[in-house]
């Protein structure tokens, strides 16, 4: 009897459990509908936090180094996992400044009440450990290698134009 109430328990745990991992999908898609991009700027953003460490490996000839190809390519497929997106792509092949803290964006086409809305969603490849304080520049702490959401804004065919792009075909 015992052992039948525990099994009861734990399945009923699992379920409540498995609902309520699947809210941020859900919610995702209701904001999406609604042009909430506010909150689809936050759960995107949790989203970032849950892959933001990079993949560190020894570079011949340059040392140790970090690559964040597998964490965009997550967070591509989550997008493209949700129902409310059309289409999502990240600029890999885009050449970019070689500066430190090195930046991504991934484009998303979003399926609204109003029509198709095309955004980005910009990430920083690192930190710098720095705040700026009235033009001071106080040093807080160690620059870190992880990826880190700065934000969204609106992009037009972004995804066309990395589609379009000569390293990719």
């Amino acid at each position: 009897m015992e052992n039948t109430l525990k099994i009861v328990l734990v399945g009923i745990i699992f379920l409540i459990a498995e609902n309520t991992f699947c809210q941020s999908d859900k919610a995702f898609c209701r904001a999406t509908n609604h042009s909430n991009f506010k909150k689809v700027e936050r759960i995107f953003s949790r989203q970032v936090k849950k892959k933001n460490k990079g993949y560190v490996y020894q570079d011949s000839g340059w040392g140790i180094a970090t690559t964040f190809y597998t964490n965009y390519e997550y967070l591509v497929n989550w997008l493209k996992k949700q129902d409310c997106v059309e289409d999502a792509i990240w600029n890999k092949s885009q050449a970019k400044a070689a500066i430190y803290p090195s930046y991504s964006i991934i484009g998303a086409r979003f399926k609204t009440n109003k029509g198709i809305v095309e955004k980005c969603f910009m990430i920083n490849e690192g930190t710098i450990g720095q705040m700026n304080v009235l033009g001071w520049r106080i040093k807080i702490a160690k620059p870190k290698k992880k990826l880190v959401y700065r934000k969204i804004f609106d992009c037009e065919k972004f995804i066309e134009q990395q589609q379009n792009s000569k390293y990719l075909q």
